[in-house]
């Protein structure tokens, strides 16, 4: 759609630009460029014609005017002694002098024996507005054969060419030019002058120079005389291409030469620069796809060279003028709509961008949700009518390890579509797999769950992202009351709380922010509490149940808080797996357990458990070989049992096997913990390389 506007725009330019054109608002800039032309194919004049002029040097030394028909009679005697081949009067002898010098000069032109031209022109009447020819007198045309001067002037009044005969169709009097150069006339036509013949290099000799014989007769001697005048007080100009102003009879000796010399010019006008601008336009529209402006400048330079560079070998090889202004001149319009098309695409752009980076501010731009400034933004400054509902999604971390982050980022995108079929609100990606949803009001406890129940039929489910099969769990957390920020913090207060009490859905409560409070006050305590020394192991004994002896003890770690007291570890240890410093406290307890257990009878053995998350964050089996080394410890590898819960294998079983058996090769054995709860079977405990299987009590409490 845009280039075709493009196009539409370029078109309408060489319209109207043409247009311009015909009324010739170019032709100043066309003649400049035309007299360029003219002076690079620049050539001399034959020398076969002499221009006698009737000068201001002429008119002085006769004294009158006109003047007496005797003088020109005078003149073409003296002419005839000094050779002259033919002689052609650019003068007007329509009208009777006298009878003594009409006849003499008729006599004259008879003795010349007719070789002798007069001048006949075609001019509208003043008084009926017809074409009217003006032909020698009767007692003058006797004697010479009349010939057209007429010259044809384009809109600007600039003479460029003559006219080949008069519009008598039976009996045309031919041109002057014709007639001299011994040209064809076919019909009635403009013959273009060529301007490139240099003017100033015609011989031209004053009147009253040949009266007064001083004149070399070599001058004339077999030459063609082209008598007309050139003073300025007798008004015979013309404006021309190159030359300025010209008198009448230069420009007929032009005009001669022109045919003579076989450079009669055609004047194509300004169509085919028009066609010629209209094929840059075309290009500048093509061009214009690649949004680049030097390409477009590069192209319109060697176009209006090229076009130029045409137009001077139209002139030099084919005779033929170019109007070239309007090509030129449209180029210049063309680059500019292009110039500014180009600023207009840079604006849009900019503006764009502008649009994207506000847009990027307040909008994830992965779901396409709005971020969490963005969320707030959305809702009034104080929401004490309002709720806010939170929707975090499990198993995406899964997905982000298995499959990949551009999978996970595609499921996320699908699920805020499925909200926002669901949700008319404000929905916003506010933390990583948590959205949020805005609520006008507080809903009603039966109208909540109805809610939640429908987006978690929404939302929940399976998920197909380039032939994977993803599965999605939902929980929801809730908060009302007070401004948006405080309602949202709560809302996150209440999340927080329900993912550590593996609760689905949950509702703010101001007990919870106390609850949170302690807890993040026990994620910072705990990081201190091994330098601190507030950590001990306790041990439980492992009894033979045939002896009665005591065979081994299970490591168990304990937390003194100063503070508070005494830490249940259902409350640090996931708090630890959360924050990964299971990783640093797990290490610790191997230690410790190790250390502990070397001083205890070679037959009792220490078990030492690491949790799913320290397999992932830690290098178990390297944390085992330090633990065994003598410097620290100087336990026997056999002496340490690792044990492992069901849980491990569900994630990268792979991974997991493999620091198994680099445990093994350490000598060190292997328990597979909680037995029972769900994962392994006894045909799968086969392959594994567990040395003990621990019971789940809740598989054996009630035997």
């Amino acid at each position: 759609m845009v280039h075709l506007i493009r196009l539409v725009l370029v078109t309408l330019c060489v319209i109207v630009l043409s247009g311009l054109s015909e009324f010739g608002f170019f032709r100043s800039i066309d003649m400049l460029l035309q007299q360029a032309r003219f002076e690079a194919t620049a050539r001399p004049p034959t020398g076969e014609l002499v221009l006698v002029e009737i000068d201001s040097q002429s008119l002085e030394e006769i004294g009158v005017w006109p003047w007496p028909r005797k003088l020109y009679g005078d003149l073409l005697d003296k002419l005839t002694e000094m050779g002259a081949a033919e002689v052609a009067f650019d003068i007007d002898f329509s009208n009777a002098s006298n009878p003594v010098d009409d006849t003499l000069f008729g006599k004259a032109l008879e003795r010349m024996g007719g070789f002798a031209y007069l001048a006949a022109f075609e001019q509208i009447s003043g008084t009926t507005g017809d074409l009217v020819l003006a032909q020698p007198i009767g007692r003058l045309a006797a004697y010479a054969e009349p010939v057209l001067v007429n010259v044809a002037l384009d809109r600007a009044g600039l003479a460029y060419a003559f006219v080949s005969a008069s519009a008598d169709a039976e009996h045309p009097i031919v041109a002057l030019p014709i007639v001299l150069a011994g040209g064809t006339v076919q019909g009635r036509v403009a013959v273009g002058i060529d301007f490139g013949i240099n003017a100033n290099d015609i011989p031209r000799i004053s009147f009253a120079d040949i009266l007064a014989g001083r004149v070399d007769s070599a001058l004339v001697a077999n030459k063609q005389v082209i008598v007309g005048a050139s003073a300025i007080e007798l008004r015979d100009f013309f404006q021309v291409p190159r030359f300025g102003i010209v008198s009448g009879p230069l420009l007929q000796a032009m005009a001669t030469e022109t045919v003579r010399q076989g450079r009669v010019l055609a004047y194509s006008g300004w169509i085919n620069s028009a066609l010629a601008m209209l094929a840059l336009a075309v290009s500048v529209v093509v061009l214009r796809r690649s949004a680049r402006v030097w390409p477009l400048i590069i192209v319109g330079v060697a176009a209006a060279v090229l076009w130029e560079g045409w137009a001077w070998l139209a002139l030099h090889k084919f005779t033929t003028v170019l109007d070239t202004a309007l090509f030129h001149v449209g180029g210049l319009a063309l680059l500019g709509l292009a110039l500014a098309d180009s600023a207009a695409v840079h604006l849009r752009a900019r503006l764009e961008a502008q649009k994207r980076l506000a847009h990027l501010a307040t909008h994830d731009p992965v779901t396409g949700a709005l971020t969490r400034t963005g969320f707030l933004d959305a809702l009034p400054a104080r929401h004490g009518s309002g709720s806010i509902v939170l929707v975090t999604l499990l198993r995406l971390d899964l997905v982000r390890g298995a499959l990949g982050q551009e999978v996970a980022e595609r499921v996320l995108a699908q699920i805020h579509a499925r909200l926002s079929h669901q949700h008319a609100g404000p929905i916003g990606y506010i933390s990583q797999d948590t959205f949020a949803l805005a609520l006008p009001g507080v809903p009603t406890e039966a109208v909540s769950e109805q809610m939640l129940t429908r987006i978690a039929a929404a939302v929940g489910g399976n998920y197909q992202v380039d032939g994977h099969k993803v599965l999605v769990e939902v929980r929801f957390a809730a908060a009302s009351g007070g401004e948006c920020l405080d309602v949202l913090r709560k809302a996150e207060i209440a999340l927080m709380h329900g993912q550590a009490t593996q609760q689905a859905r949950i509702a703010f409560e101001p007990g919870l922010e106390a609850a949170i409070t302690r807890r993040q006050r026990l994620d910072i305590d705990l990081r201190r509490s091994l330098e601190a020394g507030q950590l001990h192991l306790m041990f439980q004994p492992q009894v033979d149940l045939k002896t009665r002896r005591i065979i081994g003890a299970e490591a168990l770690v304990r937390w003194t808080h100063p503070e508070l007291g005494p830490i249940s570890p259902a409350d640090f240890i996931p708090l630890a797996e959360e924050t990964g410093f299971i990783a640093e406290l797990g290490r610790w307890v191997l230690l410790e357990a190790c250390r502990t257990a070397v001083a205890w009878p070679e037959q009792i053995k220490i078990g030492v458990n690491v949790s799913p998350s320290q397999m992932q964050l830690a290098d178990v089996a390297d944390d085992v070989r330090a633990a065994l080394a003598l410097a620290l410890s100087g336990l026997k590898p056999g002496r340490l049992d690792v044990e492992i819960t069901e849980s491990t294998l569900v994630g990268d079983a792979g991974a997991a096997l493999e620091v198994m058996g680099a445990i093994k090769r350490l000598g060190a054995g292997l328990s597979l913990d909680d037995f029972g709860t769900g994962y392994s079977s006894l045909s799968y405990l086969s392959s594994l390389p567990f040395d003990k299987i621990k019971i789940d009590q809740s598989f054996v409490r009630r035997i």
